[in-house]
């Protein structure tokens, strides 16, 4: 993902981006954030409290859309028969 400053910045400000410590302004320029790695670099550590696992089944999938395609079919026929039977 390719920010601008303006968008940067903005993501500071609403806590989806860290950067500590702050950049000095010389390190801002209209499209980009001049960022140098410290002596220290931290890694990410995965937390270990078990998270919501987010497995997509394609055949799960395919049945829900069969299923809305099969109800929405349904309602435009039973809709079109009362409109029908209105008209009588």
């Amino acid at each position: 993902m390719i920010l601008s400053d303006r968008e940067i910045r903005a993501a500071l400000g609403r806590g989806a981006l860290r950067i500590t410590p702050d950049p000095p302004a010389e390190a801002w320029s209209s499209t980009a954030l001049d960022l140098r790695l410290a002596k220290d670099l931290l890694l990410w550590k995965r937390p270990s409290a078990g998270g919501v696992e987010s497995v997509v089944c394609p055949a799960r999938l395919f049945l829900i859309i069969l299923f809305y395609s099969f109800f929405a079919y349904f309602f435009r026929m039973f809709s079109m028969m009362a409109t029908i039977h209105r008209a009588r």
